[in-house]
């Protein structure tokens, strides 16, 4: 994957485990490990992904719905 492929994929929502350990850090969590950084982001990614796939599934029914009614 080049440079532009892996630009998308942050575009399209990966946590990265440097953005989990700057947030660990801000709130008094500076000892955890790379492996729980990693799973970590991996488990944050998923769940926003899931998230925005659910709402564009809601808004997309919401948008047929108003347009039968």
């Amino acid at each position: 994957m080049g440079e532009k492929g892996k630009k998308l994929s942050t575009l399209a929502g990966s946590v990265t485990p440097e953005s989990v350990k700057i947030v660990a850090e801000s709130v008094g969590l500076s000892d955890l490990s790379d492996a729980v950084l990693t799973y970590i982001a991996d488990e944050m990614t998923f769940r926003l992904r899931h998230t925005v796939q659910v709402c564009l599934e809601f808004s997309t029914s919401y948008f047929y719905h108003t347009m039968l009614c």
